[in-house]
């Protein structure tokens, strides 16, 4: 409607919004638009006054008078009839409970078939609803479930109680592995199913909120009691590796970083071994001593990957230590490793890695060794 008045061009956009609005405007509208009262509108008119069951909602008028405007035929008016159906009667409407309570209040005044006229329906609806209402009463005119009343097909409430039972078991198990482990005879959808409409399925916890409750479990460890160690290989930064061939800087960074606090170490290398492994955590192992920081006091955890640098060989003995192991066993250090290729483990200090590589490598330039190990030395005061 909006777009024929402005095509038009009698009325501006102010006057088309405020006419929505309005449901009787809505039609004092479409005459102006019209320029005269034509017989077509006049008998349009006079039957949404004469219709005393329709009766929509004040606040939702202009949504019901367009429906009606989009259903109404006006070949149908020539030929004398309304135009509409209960149809779109009905996708005009919120409360289909007085609708039908006054159908039914025709019908007992005035029988089947002229309720059947008035309100655009077929006998069969209007039968339906009279027998629902002496059957009933008034709560037979409200909407009924559309669920069937029995379903073959549907599990039986042991079987649902013995997969309720299986998830109280294994909490994060899903579906699919709940079926494969125990060998259930239905579906993975059925099983998943069952465990939604019984609450089981948790909802997905948004990012920020996994942020902040890892963030809350931190903060309970002792300082120093959990820490991760690692390697990383600045060859692979671009800004960096010029620099380095150029003036023959390391190549690898070795970083311990302490999980409650996020206190870091770090100490460069030409090479990635374990000899140069163990030395870095005795070179830590020492700083913490002087504070009173040992196994004695405490529990302390090391935290690695399984690179070689750490564990030794892959292939070797698997009760041979590496020297790295054997620094830590000397100083009564437990030595924790996390799953293979499973970095997530160690997620703070990958993160560290990726802070200190877009805010250092990256962007610093560097003279000589001198002013790189200077500018490395600031940085460890910044951090």
């Amino acid at each position: 409607m909006r777009k024929k008045l402005r095509k038009k061009g009698n009325l501006n956009n102010s006057q088309t919004n405020h006419s929505i609005y309005q449901p009787t405007n809505i039609i004092n509208t479409k005459l102006i638009f019209l320029g005269k009262e034509n017989k077509k509108w006049q008998r349009f008119k006079e039957f949404i006054r004469n219709n005393t069951f329709f009766e929509p909602d004040p606040l939702s008028d202009w949504r019901v008078y367009s429906k009606i405007l989009s259903s109404f035929s006006f070949n149908t008016l020539q030929k004398g009839g309304s135009g509409l159906t209960i149809y779109s009667i009905y996708s005009g409407i919120m409360n289909f409970f007085d609708y039908r309570l006054k159908m039914v209040r025709y019908v007992l005044e005035f029988g089947v078939s002229k309720a059947s006229r008035e309100f655009k329906t077929t006998r069969k609806t209007v039968y339906k609803y009279l027998r629902r209402y002496r059957e009933e009463g008034l709560e037979g005119l409200k909407n009924k479930p559309k669920k069937p009343k029995r379903i073959p097909h549907k599990m039986p409430k042991e079987d649902e109680e013995y997969i309720l039972s299986l998830r109280d078991k294994h909490p994060s198990w899903g579906a699919k592995r709940l079926k494969l482990r125990y060998k259930l005879k239905y579906s993975h959808t059925a099983i998943n199913r069952v465990l939604r409409q019984n609450g089981r399925i948790k909802k997905k916890k948004r990012k920020h909120i996994k942020k902040k409750e890892l963030q809350e479990i931190k903060r309970k460890y002792k300082v120093f009691e959990y820490n991760q160690i690692d390697v990383k290989d600045l060859s692979d930064i671009p800004q960096y590796w010029v620099y380095m061939k150029r003036l023959n800087l390391p190549r690898y960074q070795y970083t311990f970083r302490e999980l409650s606090t996020g206190l870091s170490f770090y100490a460069y290398s030409d090479e990635n071994n374990s000899f140069y492994a163990g030395l870095f955590a005795l070179y830590v192992i020492a700083h913490l001593k002087k504070y009173n920081i040992s196994p004695q006091t405490m529990k302390i955890i090391f935290q690695t990957d399984n690179g070689s640098e750490f564990i030794g060989s892959v292939k070797k003995n698997i009760k041979k230590r590496s020297f790295f192991e054997k620094i830590l066993g000397n100083n009564n250090i437990e030595h924790q490793r996390i799953p293979t290729r499973s970095p997530t483990f160690n997620s703070d200090i990958e993160a560290f890695h990726k802070i200190i590589e877009d805010e250092f490598y990256e962007c610093e330039r560097f003279d000589d060794q001198d002013d790189f190990f200077a500018k490395s030395l600031c940085l460890s005061f910044i951090l």
